[in-house]
């Protein structure tokens, strides 16, 4: 079984997190480890936390620009950040 490391920033903090009690508060955001099985896109994986995409305006992936269909490597960083900040 493979992991992902899962950074949330700004308002992406206040979703109901399904694993909030494996959630860890860091200076930038939540911090979140979670397992998947394959090779998942960044959609799935960060809907599966609860976190709807439309809410979502940037991601990066082990420091590059990502988007949704992003497939996840075991041990991958992903970083999120909420479209209200964008505006």
């Amino acid at each position: 079984m493979a992991w992902a490391t899962v950074v949330l920033h700004g308002d992406l903090n206040d979703f109901p997190l399904p694993h909030r009690r494996g959630a860890v508060a860091h200076r930038r955001g939540a911090v979140v480890h979670r397992r998947f099985i394959g090779r998942p896109a960044v959609k799935d994986l960060l809907e599966a936390l609860g976190i709807p995409h439309p809410e979502i305006a940037a991601i990066t992936v082990n420091g590059a620009p990502a988007g949704f269909d992003h497939r996840l490597d075991d041990g991958a960083r992903v970083e999120v950040w909420p479209a209200a900040e964008a505006l």
